[in-house]
C-alpha cells in the first residue's frame, strides 16, 4: 500500500491566510479600544485633577500598540504570514525573515 502525501496549493502572494486575517481584525479592534480607553483616561483626567505620570506611561504604551499593529500588518501582507512553512519557496522565506527583523 503506497501513501502518497498531499500536494500543496502554491502560495498566493497577494493573498493573506485566513488565521492572519482574524489575527489583524482582533489587533485592529484592540488597539482601536485601546485609543479609546486612552482617550478618556486623558479626558476624564483633564477634567477632574491634572494629568500625571501614568497617563504618560499609558501613551507610551499606545505607541507600542500602534507599533505592533503596524508589524503584524506587514508580516502580513509583506512576508505572507500565517501558512505553514512548507508552503513557501526559499525567497518567500527570505523576504518573510527580512520583514520579521526589519531589514
Amino acid at each position: 500500500m503506497a501513501t502518497t502525501t498531499p500536494t500543496l496549493p502554491p502560495l498566493d502572494p497577494h493573498q493573506v491566510s485566513h488565521s492572519y486575517q482574524v489575527f489583524l481584525g482582533v489587533t485592529g479592534m484592540m488597539t482601536t479600544l485601546s485609543t479609546l480607553a486612552v482617550a478618556g483616561r486623558f479626558a476624564s483626567r483633564k477634567l477632574g485633577g491634572g494629568i500625571a505620570s501614568d497617563d504618560w506611561t499609558a501613551l507610551a504604551a499606545l505607541v507600542f500598540a500602534y507599533g505592533f499593529m503596524i508589524m503584524t500588518a506587514l508580516v502580513a501582507t509583506q512576508g505572507h504570514a500565517g501558512y505553514h512553512i512548507l508552503r513557501y519557496s526559499m525567497p518567500q522565506l527570505e523576504q518573510y525573515l527580512k520583514v520579521g527583523s526589519g531589514i
